[in-house]
């Protein structure tokens, strides 16, 4: 630490010294009410039962909840088998004998029906399957990036401690040693 001429504190370094203490802890509680907030919503997030959250800006779904309309993906997977069979025109119109008696629909093509059907659902089953797949990578890599936002600014925190405390060890020190030549003057003066 500085001194003037006549063995005195500089002033002006104290003052420095305990604004930047006065920041640091400013920093310090800003940066931990940041940490609970975001833990805080975190827990929420996880809590079981919870399906929405209420943040400032309205009302979002959880990511597991299942959406209230179907939204198609990005870019339809590539066919896994042959090419569909060209769609079949209907059968002519019956014609009216008069008889009174209406003729039996034809339901040869009831089979294709069902298999198109059961194509469809395990399609639209797989899809959700990997939409899920996707959703779940998405909550761990944002649960990663926050970990790791976490792990800097404590790290962050704990450098600035370091700082101060290596900051008032200097000034312990400059105090000790300014008061040690003060006493060696008071004994040389005897």
């Amino acid at each position: 630490m500085a001194t003037g001429f006549e063995g005195e504190i500089n002033v002006r370094d104290v003052s420095t010294a305990v604004g930047a203490s006065r920041r640091s802890r400013l920093l310090q509680t800003v940066l931990a009410a940041a940490a609970i907030i975001a833990l805080l919503a975190f827990v929420h997030v996880l809590r079981p039962g919870a399906s929405e959250i209420t943040v400032a800006s309205g009302t979002l779904r959880m990511l597991d909840s299942a959406p209230d309309k179907r939204i198609p993906p990005n870019d339809p997977p590539a066919p896994s088998g042959p090419p569909a069979p060209p769609p079949v025109a209907p059968p002519p119109a019956a014609q009216d004998d008069g008889s009174g008696c209406d003729a039996a629909p034809d339901d040869s093509d009831d089979e294709d029906d069902d298999s198109a059907e059961e194509e469809e659902q395990q399609q639209e089953q797989e899809e959700e399957e990997e939409e899920q797949q996707q959703q779940q990578q998405q909550q761990d890599d944002e649960q990663t990036q926050l970990q790791n936002e976490q792990n800097e600014q404590q790290a962050e925190i704990d450098s600035e401690q370091q700082a101060e405390e290596q900051n008032e060890e200097a000034q312990q020190q400059a105090l000790q040693d300014e008061e040690q030549a003060q006493q060696t003057e008071q004994q040389a003066g005897q």
